[in-house]
């Protein structure tokens, strides 16, 4: 797939592919309950990114207040930037 497309479900309709298409735009905000997969979805986005993409064709901005994410690295050579 390209980079700025990544399948992120399916419809129950039809079983067809849901994908964001950061072509369209490059931003995504994801609210919702506790237990409810956040955090899965962002490790799927910033996997399927990175395994797609070179550094220097991507940037992320993570706000993870419960650092779920602190062991997820962007990017080999990048660093987890702590809360603040």
């Amino acid at each position: 797939p390209a980079p700025e497309r990544v399948v992120i479900g399916q419809r129950e309709e039809d079983l067809a592919s849901v994908a964001v298409d950061f072509t369209d735009n490059p931003l995504l905000m994801v609210f919702g309950d506790a237990k409810t997969g956040k955090t899965t979805l962002f490790r799927h986005l910033i996997r399927t990114i990175r395994e797609n993409s070179r550094p220097d064709q991507v940037a992320f901005t993570v706000i993870d207040r419960r650092l779920q994410l602190v062991d997820e690295p962007i990017f080999p050579d990048n660093e987890y930037t702590p809360n603040i």
